[in-house]
């Protein structure tokens, strides 16, 4: 891949982030792709991202900390001006104290709705992270203030430049195949094989516990546990082998975690964003939340797949 410099960029193109932490690993490896973050090139070296401390503008190279690379694409469709993708990223920067990002968001919502390799460790990986993210939507919550995942961030400022689905600004993503559960306009959609769909009635054998449970004790992972649960998990995809003995987590445990996270996430989104509706009828109210938000939410590795964009190349090291 090119390496681009900073002074090649221009307003609007996208930035892809490959970061090195445990989550970012996380991430990338529920999502299939090389990328944990994203953000907005906004010209004159800073960028436009949503963060913990909000939807922010900041210096390119504060925004690009530890990531190993940081990948550009840029719009593939002729336009005279990215003023209005731009404009747009103006007016919710402004909106900054209203949003607020946590990496753990994103991958509670990616390990709900994809079909993840299955590993003795992933029932205990996937209810820690889950308890962990319900916390800190509930955090959100509390302060006013709604989840804004930093892909969508991007996504949203060239969805909303124009109006309408076949304006030349709107980023178009790929479902992922004929078969998903409450497609939406924008998103992936909810794997038949996922926890969500297991949650839904839909299908999910897979996820049924085994007969000789061993309920977990109800106090919550720490971040530190957490990030060796998901070390385990990940040696366990890589060598197919169990790396460690973990006790197994009850169904009844695993639904819980999952209702409370979707409770969670039905309070952070129900005042101030409309959650569209779907044609089928799924549950109560804030599993009918989590099944449009899961379906539909836009992650940095779809960025990376549209054909929406092109490559630029790898961004130099200042």
């Amino acid at each position: 891949m090119s390496a681009v410099p900073i002074s090649e960029l221009r307003g609007a193109d996208v930035l892809l982030y490959h970061g090195n932490a445990w989550i970012s690993k996380a991430i990338r490896f529920f999502d299939g792709s090389e990328y944990s973050h994203a953000a907005l090139y906004l010209g004159s070296g800073s960028v436009g991202e949503a963060v913990s401390a909000g939807v922010v503008k900041r210096d390119l190279q504060t925004s690009r900390g530890d990531s190993k690379f940081v990948d550009a694409r840029r719009l593939k469709a002729r336009v005279e001006t990215m003023d209005p993708v731009l404009a747009v990223s103006a007016s919710i920067l402004k909106q900054k104290q209203r949003y607020a990002y946590e990496q753990i968001i994103l991958l509670a919502l990616l390990a709900v709705s994809r079909k993840p390799k299955w590993t003795p460790v992933l029932r205990r990986l996937i209810r820690s992270v889950l308890d962990r993210a319900a916390s800190t939507l509930s955090k959100l919550a509390a302060g006013k203030r709604q989840p804004m995942i930093c892909s969508e961030f991007v996504f949203r400022c060239f969805a909303e430049a124009v109006g309408g689905e076949q304006d030349p600004y709107t980023i178009r993503i790929d479902t992922m195949d004929e078969s998903i559960l409450f497609a939406a306009p924008k998103g992936r959609g909810i794997d038949p094989e996922s926890l969500l769909a297991w949650r839904l009635d839909a299908t999910g054998e897979v996820w049924r516990a085994p007969a000789m449970e061993q309920e977990l004790p109800e106090k919550k992972a720490t971040e530190a546990e957490i990030e060796q649960l998901a070390e385990i998990y990940l040696k366990e995809v890589r060598t197919d082998r169990e790396a460690a003995p973990v006790a197994q987590v009850s169904d009844r445990a695993l639904r819980g975690s999952l209702d409370q996270f979707a409770e969670a996430l039905h309070r952070s989104l129900t005042t101030g964003r409309e959650i569209p509706e779907t044609k089928e009828k799924v549950g109560p109210a804030p599993l009918e939340t989590l099944a449009n938000v899961a379906s539909d939410f836009v992650t940095p590795g779809d960025l990376a797949r549209t054909d929406s964009l092109f490559d630029i190349g790898r961004l130099k090291n200042a």
